[in-house]
């Protein structure tokens, strides 16, 4: 028998435990066996993709449907007789109960090793045999893997934070945060016309000061007497993004240490792809953007960050980011940033989602609250 072992996959709704065994040790795992009932063919296809980029091979064994007990098993028994001689592995993470089952009683008698993945530790565990609890090898993914194991591609994605001088306005508005909001709601205002006048108008005025403080810092500038904003990159940060960038600064500074933590970034632009890769077409493309992503041990974790004057307008993003959890699966976690007032209705719907809300008199302590939001504490509203 060949040393080189081959994983039967039960591919499932949980593609990351059907995956991240075989990733994990390669190369001793050469390849993995997709079998897949009817319905779940399309995410077969999601997982082939992924699998077959970090140089695995991949097989197909076509199942019935998993209702239909006696053709499952048939087609398992007659498979296994099939492949005498050669290293096969189950592992039974994935696939309804009774798939598993009948996967199981199958890969028992003849003697061949059954696998389970405890998502939540970890563990590698020997479901028949006496073998201990093994804890894999770290596997370095990337967001764009993740979102790609759920029928989505990374479109667009950035990765580096502001200019120095930029985040350095960031940091001030939120260590006064209460104080410094007179500021963002203003500009924001100011803004929402693309003209880019930052000098007294009917939508507001900014003291001298501040202006100054812009535009030392690269964000405004005065030509021929007036005060306009920089550019339009400009324009972007100081309506909302440098929201958006504060927070993945804070999430960097927070998981620095922390070797579980396999990839972060920001406006994170995904679509949706049929079965052979391409985008759908004659479909309008839904607006995914995710404001800053996280990705420790398998897991998405979704921070929306939105600068909002009105709290009447969080509902309405609640909604939207509950929809997020699919660019994960299950196990994705979500929490929003919002610089409107919730009020408790609002807070009473998110802790009931299972998304935690923060708000401007939480920038000060960002980092400790991501640390929280990551090791599973409940969600904070």
């Amino acid at each position: 028998m060949s040393d080189a072992i081959w994983h039967v996959c039960l591919v499932s709704e949980q593609p990351l435990a059907n995956a991240l065994p075989a990733l994990a040790t390669y190369p001793h795992t050469v390849g993995a066996v997709l079998a897949a009932t009817p319905t779940m063919n399309k995410r077969a296809d999601w997982l082939a993709a992924v699998l077959s980029a970090r140089r695995l091979g991949v097989e197909r064994l076509a199942l019935p449907n998993p209702h239909d007990l006696p053709a499952v098993r048939r087609v398992l028994e007659d498979w296994l007789d099939a492949q005498a001689g050669r290293a096969l592995l189950l592992n039974a993470t994935g696939g309804t109960k009774t798939l598993a089952l009948q996967a199981v009683q199958a890969f028992v008698r003849r003697g061949l090793p059954v696998r389970y993945l405890d998502e939540a530790q970890g563990l590698w565990l020997d479901v028949v045999g006496d073998a201990p609890p093994q804890s894999l090898p770290a596997v370095k993914l990337r967001i764009d893997e993740v979102v790609a194991l759920h029928g989505l591609r990374v479109k667009e994605r950035r990765d580096e934070l502001a200019d120095a001088a930029w985040r350095a306005v960031a940091a001030g508005w939120a260590r006064d945060a209460l104080g410094s909001q007179a500021e963002w709601q203003t500009l924001k205002t100011m803004l929402s016309k693309k003209d880019g006048h930052l000098s007294n108008t009917a939508k507001g005025s900014l003291p001298r000061a501040v202006l100054q403080r812009l535009a030392q810092a690269g964000l405004a500038r005065l030509q021929q007497g007036q005060w306009q904003v920089a550019d339009e990159r400009a324009r972007g940060f100081l309506i909302g993004g440098w929201l958006e960038n504060y927070a993945l600064e804070c999430a960097r500074r927070a998981f620095k240490d922390d070797p579980a933590v396999q990839d972060m970034s920001s406006s994170v632009k995904v679509e949706e792809i049929d079965t052979a890769g391409e985008l759908k077409k004659g479909q309008q493309q839904p607006d995914n953007e995710l404001d800053v992503v996280l990705l420790r041990k398998g897991r998405l974790f979704v921070l929306e960050c939105k600068n909002v004057n009105s709290g009447k307008t969080i509902p309405d993003i609640l909604y939207k980011l509950a929809f997020q959890a699919r660019v994960g699966g299950h196990s994705t976690r979500l929490a929003l940033l919002h610089l409107g007032e919730a009020s408790d209705a609002v807070r009473q719907r998110a802790r009931l989602a299972g998304i935690s809300l923060w708000g401007a008199q939480d920038l000060p302590r960002l980092p400790e609250l991501l640390r929280e939001w990551v090791q599973g504490k409940p969600a904070r509203a």
